[in-house]
């Protein structure tokens, strides 16, 4: 069953047409009363201005309320969904209007058969992010002097982005002993040939192959090369960004998230998610499965309440589990972020920085010479986080994140320093 949520509108009370036409009328009379010395106005006025001092006695206006159903939709970019909102008071004498709207980004299409008290619409929009539905109510007081208009948000629009189907890889690193589908250098059960040996005491008869056995005279044996399973955990950068270029591209990151989650997960890898920077660093643990995919993408849109909050501003250990491969989106342009990642690469993690940021953070019209300093800052900050042991690889815009993440050295893991008590 949908969940309905009711929300009470608080409205802003201001005189009626009817009010402002009164007032209009008395005090034209009034002023022609007294100007021409015509009493027989002010008796002609009179019911009227006793209509107007009947505010203050009147009923008083009734509580309105707003119901949506569903209170909360989960969606992908361009995929339409079905929203119903109704008004409801506690008096049968409140004439209402109902009106439903949204932020910029969102297309809503009103279906048939709406009322003044009662309207479904569709939504759809093309990029990700949160939209609340938003109600505008008018309402009509009892007796008709005053007039309530109040806005509500009355239900959220999750719109999650759509991964590409292209798989990401990983770099090479030594995984868990654990069975998946990344070919390793380890001889043990697989299907990809290694070698051929002598029978040892011990090993399976199954791995035994007998024709080279026949021709060698003795027993031989095929070695094969074993599948493992990774731990992946996505780390986006949450932190405020200035305004310009760097704000612009970090739609890109969760994108990039969600497609190396979409991959992992479809390799049988358990994959997880960090969100560093802002108010309230969240995390969910590494696990696997379908639903873990919309579990990662609740997290990364702050839905629902799974998830967990971190206060320091480094990546929790519960949250990465021990080997795991950390792939970072971010402009790279907070420090805090940088020394976060610094941090994994002490503990014996892969970590790989994917820089969303193209070109400068400035805005067009720069001195070239700034942009040309710029740029080799940047490749001077590369260098040094290589060094330190962060792989950092560009993502510009006109490749794909497959084709970036081939950029990535392959190197062996580090071990993790020991520490000295």
């Amino acid at each position: 069953m949908d969940e309905v949520r009711r929300t009470e509108v608080v409205l802003r009370w201001s005189a009626s047409p009817l009010t402002r036409a009164l007032a209009t009328c008395v005090g034209v009379a009034l002023a022609v009363a007294v100007i021409g010395s015509r009493w027989q106005l002010i008796a002609f006025v009179a019911p009227m201005v006793g209509v107007l001092s009947s505010i203050g006695w009147q009923r008083p206006a009734p509580k309105i309320t707003v119901q949506a159903r569903p209170a909360m939709v989960r969606c992908f970019e361009n995929e339409q969904v079905h929203m119903a909102a109704e008004l409801t008071s506690d008096g049968d004498d409140a004439v209402a209007a109902l009106e439903l709207s949204t932020v910029a980004g969102m297309e809503l299409d009103v279906l048939g058969g709406a009322t003044a008290t009662r309207t479904s619409v569709t939504a759809s929009a093309q990029r990700w992010g949160r939209y609340p539905l938003r109600s505008a109510v008018e309402v009509l007081a009892p007796g008709g002097l005053m007039t309530g208009t109040g806005s509500v948000d009355v239900a959220d629009i999750f719109v999650f982005p759509v991964a590409p189907p292209q798989p990401t890889g990983i770099p090479r690193t030594e995984l868990p002993d654990r069975l998946g589908t990344h070919l390793t250098r380890y001889r043990g059960p697989g299907v990809e040939f290694a070698d051929i040996r002598a029978y040892l005491p011990g090993d399976q008869l199954r791995t035994v192959n007998w024709p080279v056995s026949a021709r060698r005279g003795s027993l031989h044996v095929t070695d094969r090369l074993t599948d493992r399973a990774a731990d992946v955990v996505v780390i986006a950068d949450m932190s405020a960004q200035p305004a310009g270029p760097a704000t612009a591209v970090t739609e890109r990151a969760l994108r990039g998230a969600a497609q190396v989650v979409q991959s992992a997960l479809r390799n049988g890898d358990r994959a997880g998610i960090v969100g560093l920077g802002g108010r309230r660093p969240r995390w969910l643990g590494a696990d696997i499965g379908r639903r873990q995919f919309y579990r990662v993408l609740d997290v990364a849109l702050g839905v629902g309440n799974e998830y967990q909050s971190s206060t320091s501003s480094l990546a929790p250990r519960a949250a990465v589990p021990p080997g795991a491969v950390v792939v970072a989106f971010s402009t790279m342009l907070d420090t805090g972020f940088a020394l976060a990642l610094i941090d994994l690469c002490k503990r014996g993690h892969t970590v790989v920085a994917v820089d969303i940021l193209e070109g400068s953070p400035f805005e067009a019209g720069q001195d070239p010479i700034l942009e040309r300093m710029w740029a080799l800052q940047r490749s001077s900050m590369y260098r040094d986080m290589r060094v330190i042991g962060v792989d950092v690889v560009s993502w510009p815009a006109d490749i794909t994140l497959d084709q970036a993440m081939h950029l990535v050295p392959q190197r062996g893991r580090r071990p993790a320093r020991r520490r000295v008590s």
